[in-house]
């Protein structure tokens, strides 16, 4: 395996460990958020349920403990996160210092690459010491996609319709049926 592989599947699996912990780290917050509205309404000193005859009134417990732990969990998640972004960076660090052409030499051949369409502008201009630049402008340009549409458009229905009219039994069907089939297919649209 080349290190530009060994490079790329470290990346996968530090951004594995960042998403992770990140969804540690979500978790925490969802659990304070619980833990913040039960501590309020133990606070108010509000009733669990409905009271029912000669029962004593059952409030919130006091979460203030449980609310503090969760606290310092979502303090350590955040570094947790903020550490695992940084090995991300680094390995990122690492893959963009390499020169693209020493990049393409330790590519897998079995990898394919997709070329995109750039459109470019070339325009001479006069430099400072009335010597002439070129200056050249790249940016992306559309990419030409063919596309199927699962839905049929009018003028398919209709030339549907006519061959069916023109060609019912080699389609396996009566000239009847042709009508009945547009008329189908008209109403799914």
């Amino acid at each position: 395996m080349s290190e530009f592989s060994d490079t790329l599947d470290a990346l996968g699996k530090a951004r594995a460990a960042r998403d992770d912990a990140r969804g540690l780290l979500h978790r925490s917050r969802l659990r304070q958020l619980t833990l913040q509205r039960e501590q309020k309404k133990a606070d108010r000193k509000e009733i669990v349920g409905e009271l029912g005859d000669n029962q004593e009134p059952e409030f919130y417990p006091d979460r203030s403990r449980e609310l503090e732990r969760e606290r310092a969990q979502i303090k350590h998640d955040n570094e947790l996160v903020r550490q695992r972004d940084g090995n991300v960076r680094e390995l990122l660090d690492e893959l963009f210092q390499r020169t693209p052409q020493r990049l393409i030499e330790e590519w897998d051949d079995t990898t394919p690459i997709m070329l995109l369409p750039l459109q470019i502008e070339t325009r001479f201009k006069e430099a400072e010491r009335q010597e002439q630049e070129l200056w050249v402008r790249v940016f992306p340009d559309e990419i030409a996609i063919n596309t199927h549409e699962e839905l049929l458009m009018e003028r398919d229905l209709a030339g549907l319709g006519e061959t069916l009219r023109r060609e019912p039994v080699g389609l396996g069907c009566a000239a009847n049926e042709a009508d009945e089939l547009e008329h189908t297919a008209t109403r799914e649209r």
